[in-house]
């Protein structure tokens, strides 16, 4: 039998293998504090992006008594939560528009040529997802965290309806004679899950 050490050894080396085709960004490292009765914990934030600019991204948001604590914890997490992103002809399928606490969020398909026309906070997590063309607006929050989570809740959402399509759509979307730039609401949404 392999001992328990042994088995974490070799996980760590099949997480580093996956890992070396994953780029890895900084969104913010942040000190915080813990108010208790003996005092105040100080501890470090970091909020970490990997992708491997292929159609996989990942987030993660760990804490820790050091920063290379924080960063290796948000690194294993972001590894952990990677979701595969549609990507067509170097930008998203459809125009999607999501909430997620105080933000709006809005990402539209652009032609080729157009570059990433997306704000600070949301643009290491496009970047590495590897798309290269798309619109976007950001409204309601300035907080990288909640922005960066909601682009990943939006990735989510194309993901999913994206693995829903049927088959020949998404052929016929590939040779561009079906070009639906909008998920479907209300009525079609109902349509397209039946």
């Amino acid at each position: 039998m392999i001992k328990e050490t042994e088995k974490r050894k070799t996980d760590t080396k099949n997480e580093d293998l996956e890992s070396k085709d994953f780029e890895e960004q900084v969104l913010e490292i942040r000190r915080v504090t813990k108010v208790t009765e003996g005092g105040k914990n100080l501890r470090f934030r970091a909020a970490l992006v990997v992708g491997n600019h292929a159609g996989k991204v990942g987030f993660g948001l760990a804490k820790g008594l050091e920063v290379p604590q924080a960063l290796a914890k948000a690194k294993r997490q972001a590894m952990k939560n990677l979701i595969e992103v549609p990507i067509i002809e170097e930008t998203i399928p459809f125009e999607i528009k999501i909430r997620f606490k105080k933000a709006e969020l809005f990402l539209k398909p652009a032609s080729g040529g157009t570059g990433l026309i997306a704000g600070r906070p949301i643009r290491p997590l496009i970047e590495l997802a590897g798309i290269r063309n798309i619109l976007s607006k950001i409204r309601g929050s300035n907080d990288k965290i909640v922005n960066s989570q909601a682009v990943i809740l939006a990735f989510k959402k194309l993901a999913q309806y994206w693995k829903k399509m049927d088959r020949n759509k998404i052929s016929d979307f590939k040779n561009k004679k079906l070009l639906p730039r909008r998920l479907p609401v209300g009525r079609q949404a109902r349509q397209v899950k039946k």
